[in-house]
């Protein structure tokens, strides 16, 4: 009974309007990282005291990495996302319990794949602190047009079978 739920998640994360209407913007489309390095944090978290999970560390951060380098867009989301799942896991006690026992069994593994992808970054960095200096930085006034409201998050659009309801609002 578990394949069904995995199924539908697997095909809303595939064929899902958000994915669909980034078909036009080709870097928003290399998603594949975010759910390897989900998948190892579940698996971390299901046994947070095996020393298997030391790969698993290493799946997470390099996972994480390579999500920024494929897109950096969707690498910021990831990383927001994990940050919105952290305090969800401080919030709760027994999910709080579960993340310091992972951290305290692995904290020296954490500490040194944490560090390897942070420096694996630095190349990136790099480059666009050099972008930066050749071109400018633009200021909040010439990007705000360009932000997202907050009914865009919601609206998928006249065409969509499900929200076209919508359209009235």
């Amino acid at each position: 009974i578990r394949e069904l739920p995995a199924s539908i998640g697997a095909f809303l994360f595939a064929f899902a309007s958000i994915r669909l209407n980034q078909i036009n913007h080709p870097q928003q489309l290399p998603q594949f990282f975010t759910v390897l390095a989900l998948h190892a944090l579940v698996r971390l978290f299901s046994q947070p005291e095996a020393k298997s999970n030391r790969k698993w560390i290493a799946v997470f951060f390099l996972s994480c990495s390579a999500q920024l380098w494929a897109s950096f867009y969707l690498g910021w989301f990831l990383g927001i996302s994990l940050l919105l799942g952290m305090i969800a896991c401080l919030l709760k006690s027994s999910w709080r319990a579960r993340m310091f026992q992972v951290f305290r069994f692995h904290a020296a593994w954490i500490a040194a794949w944490g560090l390897l992808a942070a420096f694996s970054l630095i190349p990136m960095g790099t480059h666009y602190i050099q972008a930066s200096h050749e071109v400018g930085v633009r200021g909040f006034n010439a990007v705000q047009p360009w932000i997202p409201g907050l009914a865009s998050w919601f609206y998928l659009g006249q065409e969509s079978w499900l929200y076209d309801w919508m359209v009235r609002l």
